[in-house]
């Protein structure tokens, strides 16, 4: 008890400055007023950025389903020309990098590919960022990271699924796709 006596007497502090302990305690609250609301918009931002995606997905989506239903009505109005089957085997996949950790899954067929996911499950490493039913057009890619680590390697393939492929194919890291970019410098 004594050691706390003698410190506050080494404060030095002027208790009867009232209103400047006043301004002290109104400006830290405005402050931790002002950090909550950054908080809250902070989670406010992420949801609408989840919300976006969702939303641009749904719109592939659709997109890509009047595509398919406009090729049905075209081959049922033409009765003599022979039925085309109308699958996703013209989705293929291809694993590009970006940079550093940052890969591209990209779709190099000619269909849009609607509900694409990687099962995480299959990649043991640290990923980020990995697709979760996306729509991807030909052409394009969906953006994704992995660090490989000492205890974690980066896997040899990723496991994709995709609406109409339920069942999941493996799409193998091209050779060349690990880059040693400290070795470029």
């Amino acid at each position: 008890m004594n050691e706390l006596i003698a410190w506050y007497w080494l404060l030095d502090i002027d208790f009867g400055d009232a209103p400047a302990w006043v301004a002290i305690g109104v400006t830290f609250l405005f402050s931790l007023a002002a950090f909550v609301v950054s908080l809250k918009g902070l989670k406010w931002q992420r949801m609408s950025a989840e919300a976006t995606v969702r939303a641009a997905n749904a719109t592939e989506k659709a997109a890509a389903f009047e595509q398919i239903l406009g090729e049905e009505r075209r081959e049922m109005a033409d009765p003599g020309q022979p039925a085309k089957e109308l699958t996703r085997s013209g989705v293929r996949w291809q694993i590009e990098n970006v940079i550093n950790s940052r890969y591209a899954l990209r779709n190099v067929g000619s269909v849009v590919a609607t509900g694409v996911t990687v099962d995480e499950s299959q990649v043991l490493a640290p990923a980020r960022l990995l697709p979760k039913d996306a729509a991807v057009r030909p052409d394009e890619a969906v953006e994704f990271l992995i660090f490989g680590t000492f205890q974690h390697p980066m896997p040899t393939e990723l496991w994709v699924t995709w609406d109409g492929q339920e069942q999941p194919i493996a799409v193998p890291f091209r050779r060349g796709t690990f880059i040693d970019h400290a070795a470029r410098l």
